[in-house]
């Protein structure tokens, strides 16, 4: 049998210890050794506050949450919204005039300032050379064909082989 001994503690704070012992469900010896043997293990002092601030600590988390959906946000728009567009033009052809654009604006274009002689005031031999370029761009021009495509935009192919476009464009550099 155990030996039991007495300590002195003021009136108020033997009551508020039998009140918590009385809350978490065990006799008073039991309670004190869980309170001693926790302050021991952890090596805490209770003269000392706790180094961790918890308010600072969750509105830290909460910023990390933030920036987690702000990044599942921007994943959905930029990947999950074009990959589902297209798997819908694949199932559901018809479906294309409902699926949202989610292509990026092309960037503007800069208009050249280039002056044009008419016709009437070109010489001899530039009218030769303005036959040819126009020959020529009706020749490119015939081999472009619609491209109707079930994955992303239609387009426009020149059908042309690689040398032909090559001579072409060796072509308009000498003129």
């Amino acid at each position: 049998m155990s030996t039991f001994s007495t300590i002195s503690i003021k009136i108020e704070t033997a009551r508020r210890f039998r009140a918590f012992c009385r809350e978490t469900g065990g006799s008073n010896t039991e309670i004190l050794e869980l309170v001693l043997d926790y302050f021991q293990k952890y090596q805490i002092s209770p003269r000392h506050k706790a180094k961790i601030d918890l308010p600072a600590l969750d509105e830290k988390i909460q910023k990390r949450l933030n920036a987690i959906v702000a990044i599942i946000k921007e994943i959905e728009k930029t990947q999950t919204q074009p990959t589902l567009a297209m798997l819908q033009l694949l199932f559901d052809p018809a479906q294309a005039t409902s699926v949202p654009s989610t292509r990026l604006p092309l960037p503007p274009t800069q208009e050249r300032a280039t002056s044009v002689k008419s016709k009437e005031n070109l010489s001899g031999s530039e009218i030769r050379v303005y036959e040819e370029i126009k020959k020529d761009l009706e020749y490119i021009l015939s081999k472009v064909i619609y491209d109707k495509r079930t994955f992303g935009p239609d387009r426009y192919v020149l059908e042309m082989a690689g040398e032909e476009l090559e001579r072409m464009k060796r072509k308009l550099n000498s003129y």
